[in-house]
């Protein structure tokens, strides 16, 4: 996924405000989605492959484990996130 860019998601866990970061522009847009431990979508973004950080703010959920689905013509990968 993302033409072979390493992905960091930070902090994990944590308390809102998770951040997003590839190493370098990408060609595209990236989809997200948020799904809940039993794989239930809770919300999606378009994310703009050129820009190599984003925010997502998980403020507004309550806490537990979510996992953070990256996709885009290369693939797609799955990040564990824990919302304290």
């Amino acid at each position: 996924l993302l033409q072979g860019q390493k992905v960091k998601v930070f902090p994990n866990p944590t308390t809102g405000i998770l951040q997003l970061q590839w190493e370098a522009a990408l060609q595209g847009d990236v989809m997200l989605r948020i799904l809940d431990p039993r794989s239930v979508q809770i919300d999606h973004k378009v994310l703009p492959g050129q820009q190599i950080q984003h925010q997502l703010d998980l403020t507004g959920l309550p806490a537990g484990l979510y996992f953070i689905e990256l996709r885009n013509q290369g693939g797609v990968v799955t990040y564990r996130v824990l919302k304290e």
